[in-house]
Protein backbone atom coordinates (compact mmCIF):
# COMPACT_ATOMS: atom_id res chain seq x y z
CA UNK A 1 0.00 0.00 0.00
CA UNK A 2 1.04 4.17 -0.53
CA UNK A 3 0.76 6.35 2.26
CA UNK A 4 1.16 9.80 2.00
CA UNK A 5 2.58 12.09 4.06
CA UNK A 6 2.87 15.86 3.51
CA UNK A 7 6.13 15.86 5.78
CA UNK A 8 10.28 16.37 5.33
CA UNK A 9 11.49 12.71 4.29
CA UNK A 10 14.17 12.98 7.27
CA UNK A 11 11.27 14.00 9.77
CA UNK A 12 9.13 11.02 8.82
CA UNK A 13 11.93 8.54 8.21
CA UNK A 14 13.38 9.29 11.88
CA UNK A 15 10.00 9.13 13.54
CA UNK A 16 9.63 5.56 12.60
CA UNK A 17 12.55 4.69 14.40
CA UNK A 18 12.81 6.72 17.83
CA UNK A 19 10.82 5.53 20.70
CA UNK A 20 9.76 9.11 22.44
CA UNK A 21 7.97 9.77 18.85
CA UNK A 22 6.39 6.57 18.72
CA UNK A 23 5.44 6.33 22.03
CA UNK A 24 3.92 9.92 21.31
CA UNK A 25 1.63 8.84 18.55
CA UNK A 26 0.97 5.62 19.87
CA UNK A 27 -0.04 6.49 23.35
CA UNK A 28 1.90 3.68 24.62
CA UNK A 29 5.74 2.28 25.48
CA UNK A 30 8.02 1.83 22.64
CA UNK A 31 11.72 0.56 22.44
CA UNK A 32 13.30 0.72 19.25
CA UNK A 33 16.72 2.48 17.74
CA UNK A 34 17.73 2.96 14.98
CA UNK A 35 20.41 0.05 14.43
CA UNK A 36 20.50 -2.68 12.60
CA UNK A 37 19.73 -6.05 14.51
CA UNK A 38 17.89 -4.07 17.03
CA UNK A 39 15.28 -6.16 18.83
CA UNK A 40 12.14 -3.83 19.62
CA UNK A 41 9.02 -3.50 21.09
CA UNK A 42 6.27 -1.09 20.30
CA UNK A 43 2.77 -0.39 22.19
CA UNK A 44 4.33 -2.09 25.30
CA UNK A 45 5.25 -5.21 23.80
CA UNK A 46 1.72 -6.16 22.16
CA UNK A 47 4.75 -5.67 18.63
CA UNK A 48 7.83 -6.98 18.77
CA UNK A 49 10.46 -7.71 15.87
CA UNK A 50 14.11 -7.29 14.59
CA UNK A 51 15.39 -3.97 12.33
CA UNK A 52 16.76 -6.22 9.50
CA UNK A 53 18.15 -3.19 7.28
CA UNK A 54 18.35 0.81 7.47
CA UNK A 55 18.95 2.81 4.59
CA UNK A 56 18.62 6.31 5.95
CA UNK A 57 16.19 8.96 4.23
CA UNK A 58 14.98 5.53 2.14
CA UNK A 59 13.92 2.34 3.65
CA UNK A 60 13.84 0.52 6.83
CA UNK A 61 13.00 -3.37 6.50
CA UNK A 62 11.96 -5.57 9.66
CA UNK A 63 10.81 -8.28 11.01
CA UNK A 64 7.86 -7.94 12.78
CA UNK A 65 4.98 -9.74 15.02
CA UNK A 66 1.88 -9.85 17.57
CA UNK A 67 2.42 -11.07 20.70
CA UNK A 68 -0.76 -13.24 20.21
CA UNK A 69 0.91 -15.19 16.82
CA UNK A 70 2.19 -18.25 17.46
CA UNK A 71 5.45 -18.43 18.80
CA UNK A 72 8.20 -17.68 16.09
CA UNK A 73 6.21 -16.52 13.64
CA UNK A 74 7.05 -13.33 12.15
CA UNK A 75 5.66 -11.37 9.29
CA UNK A 76 8.79 -8.78 7.74
CA UNK A 77 7.36 -5.08 6.90
CA UNK A 78 9.40 -3.09 4.32
CA UNK A 79 8.66 0.48 3.88
CA UNK A 80 10.38 2.75 0.97
CA UNK A 81 10.21 6.47 1.27
CA UNK A 82 9.68 7.91 -1.70
CA UNK A 83 10.50 12.07 -2.29
CA UNK A 84 7.87 13.62 -4.28
CA UNK A 85 6.97 17.25 -5.52
CA UNK A 86 3.34 17.28 -3.05
CA UNK A 87 5.24 15.01 -0.11
CA UNK A 88 6.19 11.58 0.91
CA UNK A 89 4.87 8.50 -0.67
CA UNK A 90 5.41 5.82 2.02
CA UNK A 91 5.72 2.44 -0.17
CA UNK A 92 4.56 -0.32 2.49
CA UNK A 93 4.68 -4.03 2.24
CA UNK A 94 3.88 -6.60 5.11
CA UNK A 95 4.05 -10.65 4.23
CA UNK A 96 3.84 -13.50 5.96
CA UNK A 97 0.78 -12.05 7.97
CA UNK A 98 -1.17 -14.80 9.62
CA UNK A 99 -4.11 -14.92 6.84
CA UNK A 100 -6.58 -14.93 10.25
CA UNK A 101 -4.92 -11.63 11.44
CA UNK A 102 -4.48 -9.95 7.98
CA UNK A 103 -7.71 -7.47 8.29
CA UNK A 104 -6.42 -6.59 12.05
CA UNK A 105 -3.15 -6.23 11.22
CA UNK A 106 -3.71 -4.10 7.81
CA UNK A 107 -6.04 -1.56 9.95
CA UNK A 108 -3.70 -1.15 12.75
CA UNK A 109 -1.00 0.19 10.91
CA UNK A 110 -3.42 2.74 8.92
CA UNK A 111 -5.47 3.34 12.89
CA UNK A 112 -2.52 3.40 14.90
CA UNK A 113 0.67 4.32 13.00
CA UNK A 114 0.15 6.34 9.83
CA UNK A 115 -3.20 8.50 10.61
CA UNK A 116 -2.05 8.66 14.17
CA UNK A 117 1.32 9.84 12.77
CA UNK A 118 -0.48 12.22 10.61
CA UNK A 119 -2.86 13.66 13.56
CA UNK A 120 0.25 14.12 16.21
CA UNK A 121 2.81 15.87 13.60
CA UNK A 122 0.19 18.00 11.45
CA UNK A 123 1.31 15.99 8.13
CA UNK A 124 -1.98 15.31 6.90
CA UNK A 125 -3.61 13.74 3.94
CA UNK A 126 -5.29 11.54 6.00
CA UNK A 127 -5.73 7.60 4.81
CA UNK A 128 -3.99 5.38 1.95
CA UNK A 129 -3.64 6.69 -1.48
Amino acid sequence: MDVKFLAPLNELFHTLLDAQRISAFTQSQSIIKPEKNFEYSLLSGAITGRILDIEPNSKIIKTWRFSSWPTGHFSQVTMNFVQESNGITLKFEQTNIPIEDFERTKSGWSNNFFDRIKMIFGWGNFGIA
